[in-house]
This record gives C-alpha cells, structure tokens and sequence, in this order.
C-alpha cells in the first residue's frame, strides 16, 4: 500500500497541477494514516478474538478432562 502510495504521489507530482498537488497529497496521506490506523485495529481484534478462543478452548478441555477423571 505503501508503494501505491507513492506511485499515486509521483504521478500526481509528475503531472504538476499546481494547484491541486497539495490536496492530493493530503488526501493520500490521510487513507495511508487511515489505512495503517485500519490495519493495526484490525490485527489487535483478531489477535485478543484468536486469544478469546483460544482461553475458552482451554477451559473446555480442561473441564472434559476433569469429566473424564
């Protein structure tokens, strides 16, 4: 994303519209701040979801096995 990023950048830059490079360039910068900001959220659920289910899956072997004994 980062990459396309700067290609969006470089091509705006490379067509020199003065007056709406430095728009462009803060529209660019905002989703890439947005983006990362998304991605990292998204990462820390699925990683306290993973744990969530991971901690129940625990507790219910571990109460079969109590059944079991």
């Amino acid at each position: 994303f980062f990459f396309l990023f700067i290609v969006l950048v470089a091509s705006d830059l490379y067509f020199s519209r003065k007056i709406y490079n430095f728009f462009f360039v803060f529209i660019y910068f905002f989703f890439f701040i947005f983006f990362c900001i998304f991605l990292f959220y998204f990462f820390l659920f699925y990683f306290f979801l993973f744990y969530f289910l991971f901690f129940l899956l625990c507790i219910f072997f571990h109460f079969n096995f109590f059944v079991v004994l």
